[in-house]
């Protein structure tokens, strides 16, 4: 059964330098890791949030950063249920590691401008991803914005933080929200015509 499973891992492994590990955490709450990494003792993958949130959505799902438990590195983790193809049997979870760290360098290589900044939230409205590592856990603390989120609604919408007129693009990604904020000013003035 673990060719099968190491069968998989060949398919799901990629190239790109941020994914740490490809695995697959199984009901008998062993663990087929690529590549071969000793675990802790008393390993359970069924327990990890990882795990636990692919069963219970039953689909892909993207963790918010976490501590890996090999490597002490923030981490987040993309995974799905893995089940058989005949009898739908829960057999364990598929599951990826992508470095936090890449992901958030790869975030602030799209800045557009000097005053410009991208903040990724997840579907609870708790920040992941921002250029101030310190508010990376907390709500949105922008009232009008997270009512936004909570109601759904994407676009591009103005407000008011710290007394600063400012604008935020809000994108739905598949299982994270993207947001561009600026402030108003600076657009007025790198936008001002020529005279």
């Amino acid at each position: 059964m673990k060719n099968v499973f190491l069968e998989v891992l060949s398919d799901y492994l990629s190239e790109d330098e941020n994914y740490l590990f490809t695995y697959i955490g199984l009901e008998s709450q062993s663990m087929i890791l690529e590549p071969e990494t000793e675990l802790p003792d008393g390993y359970d993958p069924t327990g990890r949030p990882w795990y636990v949130e692919a069963v219970s959505e039953g689909k892909v799902t993207w963790s918010p950063p976490y501590m890996d438990a090999t490597t002490g590195e923030m981490i987040i983790t993309l995974s799905t249920p893995l089940k058989h193809p005949e009898t739908d049997e829960l057999l364990g979870v598929l599951g990826k590691d992508i470095s936090y760290n890449s992901v958030l360098d790869d975030v602030h290589n799209w800045q557009v401008t000097d005053e410009g900044y991208y903040v990724i939230v997840d579907n609870y409205r708790t920040i992941i991803m921002h250029p101030d590592i310190e508010q990376v856990g907390m709500e949105v603390p922008v009232m009008e914005i997270d009512k936004a989120l909570q109601d759904g609604i994407m676009g591009t919408f103005e407000y008011t933080f710290n007394g600063r007129d400012k604008l935020v693009n809000i994108v739905r990604m598949i299982h994270w929200i993207l947001m561009f904020y600026i402030s108003i000013l600076h657009l007025r003035v790198s936008f001002r015509p020529s005279t």
